[in-house]
């Protein structure tokens, strides 16, 4: 248990996980195959190395570790998408008074990208959520 680096307030989501998965002594392959991924998206997940964010698989993931309660989301990005990201776009585009079309080139993506972002279609990217958080 020695070799298993210890978390702090500022650990990210994917260092807490591979905390708590190495002190409950299970290992990536285990974890992978009790929620249906494989032990290379959990590497990846624990590495902070994914650009975009499932978080059912996510929450999965918690669950599974028995770690609702002890998790700390120091990432804004996470945290946006966890907070009912469809609503935080369509509050952003009514207070700014501009259209779907006027925020997807603000942001540089294709307008169905937004329209698909609002209609919970899709999950805003972590560069896209960069780009729209400083906007903000």
């Amino acid at each position: 248990m020695s070799n298993i680096k210890p978390i702090n307030k500022t650990s990210s989501i994917g260092e807490q996980i591979k905390y708590y998965r190495e002190t409950g002594h299970i290992l990536q392959e285990e974890l992978g195959q009790t929620i249906g991924m494989t032990r290379y998206s959990i590497m990846h997940l624990e590495n902070d190395d994914i650009k975009l964010l499932d978080i059912n698989v996510l929450k999965k993931v918690i669950k599974a570790l028995n770690i609702e309660d002890k998790i700390k989301i120091n990432d804004d990005y996470i945290n946006f998408i966890l907070d009912n990201p469809i609503e935080k776009i369509k509050q952003y585009r009514k207070k700014e008074k501009i259209t779907m079309l006027e925020l997807s080139r603000k942001l540089k993506v294709a307008y169905t990208t937004v329209k698909n972002w609002e209609n919970g279609k899709t999950i805003i990217s972590r560069k896209c959520y960069n780009s729209f958080a400083s906007l903000e």
